[in-house]
Protein backbone atom coordinates (compact mmCIF):
# COMPACT_ATOMS: atom_id res chain seq x y z
CA UNK A 1 0.00 0.00 0.00
CA UNK A 2 1.44 3.57 -0.91
CA UNK A 3 2.21 5.99 2.31
CA UNK A 4 0.25 8.88 2.06
CA UNK A 5 3.76 12.05 2.30
CA UNK A 6 2.25 15.04 3.60
CA UNK A 7 4.53 17.78 2.22
CA UNK A 8 5.70 19.21 5.20
CA UNK A 9 7.22 15.77 6.09
CA UNK A 10 9.69 15.78 3.00
CA UNK A 11 12.79 16.77 3.70
CA UNK A 12 13.95 20.06 1.35
CA UNK A 13 17.68 19.96 2.27
CA UNK A 14 20.50 17.51 2.93
CA UNK A 15 19.98 18.17 6.87
CA UNK A 16 15.98 17.30 6.78
CA UNK A 17 14.37 20.79 7.09
CA UNK A 18 11.17 20.62 5.41
CA UNK A 19 9.57 23.32 3.19
CA UNK A 20 8.26 24.86 5.83
CA UNK A 21 11.08 24.87 8.41
CA UNK A 22 13.38 26.22 5.91
CA UNK A 23 10.67 28.75 4.77
CA UNK A 24 9.75 29.59 8.74
CA UNK A 25 14.09 30.05 9.23
CA UNK A 26 14.40 32.45 6.77
CA UNK A 27 11.71 34.69 6.34
CA UNK A 28 10.29 34.14 10.13
CA UNK A 29 6.79 33.47 9.05
CA UNK A 30 5.29 30.26 9.37
CA UNK A 31 3.28 28.68 7.18
CA UNK A 32 2.00 25.38 9.31
CA UNK A 33 3.75 24.55 12.50
CA UNK A 34 7.29 24.66 11.32
CA UNK A 35 8.46 23.81 14.45
CA UNK A 36 7.57 21.91 17.70
CA UNK A 37 8.91 24.25 20.29
CA UNK A 38 10.71 27.21 20.61
CA UNK A 39 14.49 24.78 21.20
CA UNK A 40 13.76 22.51 18.42
CA UNK A 41 13.86 26.37 16.28
CA UNK A 42 16.93 27.05 18.07
CA UNK A 43 18.86 23.74 17.55
CA UNK A 44 17.78 24.17 13.23
CA UNK A 45 19.05 27.38 12.94
CA UNK A 46 21.89 26.44 14.56
CA UNK A 47 22.23 23.17 12.40
CA UNK A 48 21.50 25.14 9.21
CA UNK A 49 22.93 28.40 9.73
CA UNK A 50 26.11 28.05 7.39
CA UNK A 51 24.12 26.80 5.02
CA UNK A 52 21.56 29.62 5.13
CA UNK A 53 23.54 32.43 5.44
CA UNK A 54 25.68 31.01 2.52
CA UNK A 55 22.63 31.39 0.45
CA UNK A 56 21.50 35.32 1.74
CA UNK A 57 22.37 38.03 -1.32
CA UNK A 58 25.06 39.91 0.32
CA UNK A 59 24.14 42.30 3.65
CA UNK A 60 21.38 40.44 3.73
CA UNK A 61 20.60 37.47 6.62
CA UNK A 62 17.50 35.05 7.51
CA UNK A 63 15.22 36.10 10.16
CA UNK A 64 16.58 33.67 12.61
CA UNK A 65 19.57 35.28 12.16
CA UNK A 66 18.48 38.46 13.68
CA UNK A 67 16.73 36.13 16.61
CA UNK A 68 19.61 34.55 17.51
CA UNK A 69 23.04 36.52 16.13
CA UNK A 70 25.45 35.92 18.80
CA UNK A 71 22.60 36.61 21.88
CA UNK A 72 24.15 40.42 21.69
CA UNK A 73 20.97 42.53 22.91
CA UNK A 74 19.30 44.37 20.70
CA UNK A 75 21.04 42.82 17.88
CA UNK A 76 17.29 42.76 16.12
CA UNK A 77 16.84 45.20 13.22
CA UNK A 78 14.67 47.87 13.09
CA UNK A 79 11.73 48.90 10.58
CA UNK A 80 13.60 51.76 10.16
CA UNK A 81 16.76 50.94 9.04
CA UNK A 82 18.53 48.21 5.96
CA UNK A 83 19.85 44.82 6.74
CA UNK A 84 23.40 46.23 5.88
CA UNK A 85 23.41 49.46 8.27
CA UNK A 86 22.13 47.38 11.01
CA UNK A 87 25.05 44.73 10.74
CA UNK A 88 27.69 47.55 10.32
CA UNK A 89 26.20 49.59 13.18
CA UNK A 90 25.92 46.46 15.66
CA UNK A 91 29.37 45.58 14.39
CA UNK A 92 28.18 42.14 13.12
CA UNK A 93 30.61 39.75 11.43
CA UNK A 94 30.16 39.81 7.31
CA UNK A 95 31.89 37.69 4.69
CA UNK A 96 34.90 38.16 2.90
CA UNK A 97 32.54 39.29 0.00
CA UNK A 98 30.76 41.63 1.81
CA UNK A 99 34.12 43.06 2.71
CA UNK A 100 35.76 43.51 -0.70
CA UNK A 101 32.55 45.53 -1.76
CA UNK A 102 32.99 48.03 1.39
CA UNK A 103 36.38 48.39 -0.01
CA UNK A 104 35.58 48.90 -3.24
CA UNK A 105 33.25 51.41 -2.07
CA UNK A 106 35.72 53.16 -0.25
CA UNK A 107 37.83 53.08 -2.67
CA UNK A 108 35.42 54.96 -5.77
CA UNK A 109 34.56 57.35 -3.18
CA UNK A 110 35.09 60.66 -4.42
CA UNK A 111 37.50 62.43 -1.96
CA UNK A 112 35.53 64.79 0.38
CA UNK A 113 36.15 68.81 -0.66
CA UNK A 114 38.70 70.47 1.60
CA UNK A 115 36.06 72.54 3.30
CA UNK A 116 37.04 76.24 2.89
CA UNK A 117 37.67 78.53 6.09
CA UNK A 118 35.27 81.62 6.50
CA UNK A 119 35.55 84.72 5.18
CA UNK A 120 36.10 87.95 7.49
CA UNK A 121 33.30 90.87 6.72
Amino acid sequence: MARLIRKNERPVSRGGLTADQRFYLITGMCLSDGFDNPTEYESAWFAHRAELLGQCKPFERPEAYWIFAQFIPECRKNNYETQRNALLRLGLPLTEYELAILRREAEQAPAAAPVAAPQAR
